[in-house]
């Protein structure tokens, strides 16, 4: 049976995952990176999309957007997209996104062909299902879709799949919209049953090896989840990875900025025990951003770190040992609340920190949001109430998403972000209502 699912971007902005599988989507397919290797080139968005695609139980597949002019530069590109997605199980093939008229555009049919060949099988080997995005008139006039024994995904926006050759994907209109996102949205029918096929090939970490450099038992019915506490992927320009929880230990191999990694424990000074292409060794726990795999409950509220440093703690008091520590700014999620303690999730993992020191709010008694937004101001002023007079009680900057939670008609909106709540200038946040 045709599947319909949603291919997405930072351009989407912060997307409502649970409102996206209530509205009926049945995949999603995330952009993940872009052109060469480099930390700005990975979509600032992917990684959020992954865990809450996946805590929403939809499945996912992801694509690289190509810049590649020779066959190096693909398999270059296609080192940067497996370093990318290191580590996540996809049911949806990885793509290869074949349409930037500035640089493959400029490449005849031979050469273009050979291009995505070479990126295609880097990515094949290493054990996933690779698959061709392209519009009906590149597969059609830029290059030979029949020369490639891949997947195809075809871009054509009317009313009918007219590509009459091999393909298992069609999109069919980048105007679409589903609850959850704000603005537009691509939409796509999927032909083949993509998380069976591939499950069954073992392919994109699914298998019992290393297949999609993920190991681990498959999760599925009656199956337990494998050792990993989380993925995440390096933040400085270069870590040393030791052979033990120190800096006393020797040095076993280094990772660079962008690369991706398993994190296995964390150890009571604060360091991450990592999994990686170079294998299995201890970092500093300050240099790797990671997401937790999804908690076993759900958050009470949102916060952030109002000190210098913060020691988080493997329990609810001093006498427990730190687990990690927080900088003035990090944001958590708050889990429980006891006393003078609370327990938090954030992208170092889980712990409890005193409660003096986050500056947070209940999400779970807040009013529902009557739309999603962005700001478009540089540096916009949220004061505590809908007049220029009133006290400003934080700024947000262009780009920001938000709740809209109230319009009062007079030119001024109640909002909410992870900063908090209050009221700002309606003229400066581009918003859509939930029932439009």
């Amino acid at each position: 049976m045709d599947k319909r699912g949603i291919d997405v971007s930072s351009w989407q902005g912060v997307i409502d995952w649970d409102a996206v599988k209530s509205s009926g989507v049945e995949f999603a397919i995330l952009r993940s990176s872009f052109g060469s290797p480099s930390p700005s080139q990975v979509d600032n968005q992917f990684y959020n999309n992954v865990k809450g695609a996946q805590a929403a139980g939809i499945p996912i597949g992801a694509y690289h957007y190509g810049y590649a002019v020779t066959e190096e530069e693909a398999r270059n590109e296609a080192g940067f997209f497996l370093d990318t997605v290191k580590g996540i199980r996809f049911e949806y093939p990885l793509y290869y996104d074949v349409e930037d008229s500035a640089t493959m555009g400029s490449l005849d049919r031979d050469a273009l062909t050979k291009v995505i060949r070479a990126f295609c099988e880097t990515v094949e080997k290493a054990g996933y299902y690779v698959g061709i995005y392209a519009s009906l008139n590149w597969l059609t006039n830029k290059f030979y879709p029949d020369q490639l024994p891949y997947d195809v995904w075809v871009a054509q926006y009317y009313s009918e799949d007219q590509y009459d050759g091999h393909h298992g994907m069609w999109q069919y209109t980048s105007g679409g919209t589903v609850g959850g996102i704000a603005g537009k949205v691509d939409m796509n029918i999927a032909y083949r049953d993509f998380p069976k096929l591939i499950k069954d090939k073992g392919l994109n970490g699914w298998g019992s090896g290393e297949s999609g450099g993920s190991g681990g038992s498959e999760e599925g019915s009656g199956g337990e989840r494998d050792d990993r506490l989380g993925i995440g992927h390096c933040v400085a320009d270069v870590l040393n990875v030791r052979s033990g929880p120190g800096t006393d230990y020797p040095v076993v191999y280094q990772i660079f900025t962008g690369n991706m990694v398993d994190v296995l424990k964390i150890s009571e000074n604060g360091w991450l025990q990592i999994n990686c292409l170079h294998g299995v060794g201890w970092c500093a726990a300050q240099y790797i951003q990671w997401s937790p795999f999804e908690s076993q409950q759900p958050p009470i509220g949102i916060g952030r770190c109002t000190a210098d440093v913060l020691n988080v703690r493997t329990g609810s008091g001093l006498d427990y040992p730190a687990a990690f520590q927080l900088s003035q700014g990090n944001m958590v999620d708050v889990l429980t609340a006891s006393g003078q303690w609370l327990q938090i999730n954030c992208l170092l993992g889980s712990g409890w920190c005193a409660s003096q020191y986050i500056d947070w709010f209940r999400t779970n008694l807040q009013v529902p949001a009557i739309g999603v937004g962005k700001c478009t101001a540089d540096v916009l002023n949220i004061r505590s109430g809908p007049a220029t007079d009133l006290s400003v009680l934080f700024t947000i900057s262009e780009g920001n998403m938000v709740d809209v939670l109230e319009d009062n008609g007079r030119g001024w909106l109640r909002i909410r972000c992870l900063l908090g709540t209050g009221w700002c200038s309606a003229q400066y946040i581009d918003w859509s209502r939930h029932d439009k």
